[in-house]
């Protein structure tokens, strides 16, 4: 069936061996990446292993709440808030550093 479509073939053969390279350090991290994610875990992060990095995703969001407005018709009215999400990809280099990219994701709060 693949030897129908070479194309295919060709692609699935590349995946394979283009995922084996990509992920090989992320089974076995140098000891300053493995420290920084299990710091990381410590904080309350859950890390997971991704295509060429590992994710560490904030386990519980906090909730950034917004200011009440006040006016002399309606008095205090509270304003609704944001669930804030630290997140952290990690990546490491041939010498084992790591490279650390942070960003921050957030979503209306529940009322």
């Amino acid at each position: 069936m693949l030897l129908r479509n070479p194309m295919r073939s060709s692609l699935i053969i590349w995946a394979v061996l283009v995922s084996g390279c990509a992920a090989g350090w992320i089974q076995n991290p140098s000891s300053t990446t493995r420290n920084l994610v299990e710091d990381l875990k410590l904080e309350g992060y859950v890390c997971k292993a991704k295509w060429s990095a590992i994710e560490c995703r904030q386990e519980k969001p906090y909730e950034k709440k917004a200011p009440k407005i006040c006016t002399s018709e309606n008095g205090c009215v509270e304003q609704p808030g944001e669930l804030i999400t630290n997140v952290y990809s990690i990546e490491q280099d041939a010498y084992g550093i790591p490279a650390v990219r942070q960003w921050v994701e957030s979503e209306p709060a529940p009322n």
